[in-house]
């Protein structure tokens, strides 16, 4: 039987030492933490952004895919007189403002294309994100509805009006065709024509009440107004005013400016008097410029046409002002014109 020899106590000591030693752990690495998760993109919903590129004015731009056209923008301006399209009239009532932006279009095809109101979506956007949609499409020195035909290479002007609210401020103006293609932006913020200080004070935003002046014409919605004078009058129809009361006539004339024929009657003229304290003495009628006859006649397109506003003014009212402007298309800007009959 064999004898085992008994290891000395420093041989076990340094045994053990290198067992549990650094060197002993060298080969186990510990494993690596995992990596954390990216946070979750929150849902947002809305429709993504229209792909398009972005354009200045006065510059040609490829418009579509399929049926492709040439656009630059010429010009854009504010306006408040009324446009007429093909006997469609777009005006603005006292609330509003038209706006009217001008094109040169080509064709860049080999075959022939067609312009017309449904081949093409033209948007303005104003600077609080608001959208105005044009109106139909026509052509300079003509109010006739049209379809624009281009041959190869050919090329042609339109116009298109919009009507947008008297506040806003247009930023750009949007071209599509298709609703899947690419649109045409151009920022025309700097570049729109302004509207005179006297409509509005920064030339864009619009004042519904204003101070007129005599002799000066002014719009209306399809008509414009222009006040002539006062004039007092002893009687009408032969009939003296009430006691406490007089005759007085705002003279008054008026044009067609629509384009289209259009009647004027007591129910589409605004004629009132305001006194010092805001209350309002109604018309009594119109008459005629030169006789007490009714004043009721169909305007043809650019007509112009004199006539008298009649209200019987109590003689102890302290009356401050006229205020003129039409109801033919909604209610137009008022026009406010000192009292001294």
């Amino acid at each position: 039987m064999k004898k085992f020899r008994r290891l000395s106590p420093c041989v076990t000591l340094l045994a053990g030492a290198l067992l549990f030693s650094p060197l002993a752990f060298a080969q186990t690495k510990p494993k690596p933490k995992p990596k954390p998760k990216p946070a979750a993109k929150p849902a947002v919903q809305g429709a993504a952004p229209m792909k398009g590129q972005y354009g200045q004015p006065n510059v040609l731009y490829t418009v579509g895919k399929a049926e492709p056209l040439n656009y630059a923008l010429k010009s854009i301006e504010y306006s408040l007189s009324p446009i007429n399209v093909g006997g469609r009239v777009y005006s603005a009532n006292g609330k509003q403002k038209l706006v009217n932006a001008r094109f040169l279009v080509s064709n860049p095809s080999k075959g022939e294309r067609t312009l017309w109101d449904g081949s093409q979506r033209i948007t303005l956007v104003s600077t609080g994100g608001q959208n105005f949609d044009g109106g139909s499409i026509g052509v300079p020195n003509s109010n006739k509805p049209q379809n624009v035909s281009l041959k190869p290479g050919q090329r042609a002007e339109f116009f298109v009006p919009f009507v947008v609210n008297g506040d806003a401020v247009i930023d750009r103006i949007i071209v599509q065709h298709a609703p899947n293609e690419p649109v045409l932006r151009l920022r025309v913020a700097n570049f729109i024509k302004k509207l005179p200080a006297f409509f509005a004070p920064d030339g864009v935003k619009t004042k519904e009440t204003l101070t007129g002046a005599t002799g000066v014409w002014y719009p209306g919605t399809f008509l414009s107004h222009r006040f002539d004078g006062w004039q007092k009058l002893e009687t009408v129809d032969g009939n003296a005013a009430d006691e406490g009361h007089e005759w007085v006539a705002a003279r008054v004339s008026v044009k067609n400016v629509s384009g289209n024929t259009h009647g004027i009657y007591g129910g589409n003229i605004r004629g009132q008097l305001v006194d010092a304290d805001g209350e309002i003495v109604e018309k009594n009628r119109l008459i005629r410029a030169s006789s007490e006859a009714d004043a009721s006649p169909e305007l043809k397109a650019g007509q112009e046409y004199a006539y008298r506003i009649v209200f019987m003014v109590p003689t102890n009212l302290e009356v401050k002002t006229l205020r003129l402007g039409d109801f033919v298309e909604g209610e137009s800007r008022v026009y406010e014109f000192p009292y001294n009959p």
